[in-house]
């Protein structure tokens, strides 16, 4: 059976599940498990390397991520694509966390994945659903008597306690203000709630109308209409522009071997892997240079000007290089 082509629109929520080989376990042994309890992530180091690993491509994609958790041998994550595709995010993590799991020894010979990750579309107004299914994933899997025992999930984060700084928390509890949960006191109330039937069902076999997508005939349809009328992106030469008449310089001063071009090249990496137009490498490919060089530079130049690698959401002029670098041509 053929697979479908993932969707893709700028801002879409995805619910994604990863998941190691069957024989193996990809995180921890669970046999450890009540000796971790009360572990942090970062004292495991297969998923303090996850975590890091997920930080970086999701800052560099232009993702948000709603909830996560890890199990011995799976995770589930709620992700939303600002930007790229979801692919441009996980193909990487996937493969980088395969090949560092066994550099460092903590993954078994062979593949350290038995398939290719899963995805969904998800309708907004089950975003909370999706983040509950990760905090009770758990216990429903025997890990755990309680979500809140359990240490790897974005549960406690929700609940107060510091947590990962690429993990918002706010979307969701907006939405469950809007639905009269307000507060901690709201958020225990929907988590300890029993999933209704036809959550289950929308959650386990997709729409009836696009297995790809979770939500009613309503918003499929309305996701269908949207990625058919979505919008060229920039091409190269417009992401040049924009990038050199946003810092004062001309394009050939980017393409330029110059040092003085680096901040220049360094943006529109930046912006080409943010929007889903080109990865590192095939950015590195347009001005001679590596994937990994441009990824120091995006690092480096961002910390001094932040305000040029994320451009602001407000109304702008018709003709700011703005618009460009933010997807709008």
């Amino acid at each position: 059976m053929p697979r479908h082509e993932r969707l893709h629109y700028r801002g879409a929520f995805h619910i994604v599940t990863l998941k190691g080989r069957g024989d193996a376990t990809l995180f921890y042994d669970p046999r450890l498990l009540p000796r971790l309890s009360q572990a942090h992530a970062d004292a495991i180091p297969s998923i303090r390397l996850f975590f890091s690993l997920l930080e970086s491509n999701t800052e560099q994609h232009g993702c948000r991520v709603h909830g996560y958790c890890v199990c011995p041998n799976r995770t589930l994550l709620i992700v939303q694509t600002l930007g790229a595709p979801l692919t441009w995010v996980m193909r990487p993590l996937c493969g980088q966390l395969s090949q560092r799991l066994h550099a460092l020894g903590l993954a078994p010979s062979g593949a350290a994945f038995g398939s290719r990750f899963e995805s969904r579309i998800l309708a907004p107004e089950l975003l909370p659903h999706a983040v509950r299914r990760a905090h009770v994933l758990p216990v429903l899997t025997g890990l755990v008597k309680h979500r809140i025992d359990y240490p790897f999930s974005s549960d406690r984060t929700y609940q107060g306690e510091p947590g990962p700084s690429w993990l918002t928390t706010e979307d969701v509890l907006r939405f469950l203000q809007l639905r009269g949960r307000s507060g901690l006191r709201g958020y225990r109330q929907f988590m300890d709630e029993p999933e209704k039937p036809y959550i289950t069902k929308f959650f386990t076999r997709g729409s009836r109308w696009d297995p790809r997508i979770v939500g009613d005939r309503d918003f499929v349809e309305n996701v269908h209409d949207f990625v058919e009328r979505l919008p060229p992106l920039p091409d190269r030469e417009q992401l040049v522009l924009a990038v050199a008449t946003l810092i004062g310089q001309t394009p050939q001063h980017i393409y330029s071997s110059a040092r003085a071009g680096a901040f220049g090249r360094a943006l529109v990496a930046a912006h080409a892997t943010r929007l889903g137009v080109a990865t590192l490498g095939e950015v590195g490919r347009w001005f001679s240079v590596t994937g990994n060089a441009l990824r120091y530079g995006i690092q480096r130049h961002k910390r001094l000007r932040p305000e040029l690698f994320d451009p602001p959401q407000g109304e702008l002029a018709a003709d700011s290089p703005l618009l460009i670098l933010r997807g709008v041509s």
